[in-house]
C-alpha cells in the first residue's frame, strides 16, 4: 500500500536528518538550518552556501546534541 507510517515521539526521521553528501559546487551547497547527519551525529548548518564537512569546524556546522 501507499499508506505512510508516522513516527511518533522523539525518533529522528530520515528525511529530517539525510546524510551528509559533499557538495559540488554552489548549486547544491547546504543553507542556514538545513539538517544532516554525518559520522553518526547531526549537524545544522550554519551558513549559507555550506559546502564543508560537518564536524570540522563549528562555526559551520553545530553539532546537535539529544
Amino acid at each position: 500500500g501507499s499508506e505512510m507510517c508516522k513516527e511518533t515521539g522523539t525518533q529522528v526521521t530520515p528525511d529530517e536528518w539525510p546524510a551528509w553528501v559533499r557538495p559540488s559546487g554552489a548549486h547544491d551547497a547546504y543553507n542556514t538550518g538545513d539538517k544532516v547527519t554525518h559520522n553518526g551525529k547531526q549537524y545544522t548548518s550554519q551558513i549559507d552556501g555550506n559546502t564543508t564537512e560537518p564536524g570540522t569546524d563549528e562555526r559551520w556546522w553545530s553539532e546537535t546534541k539529544e
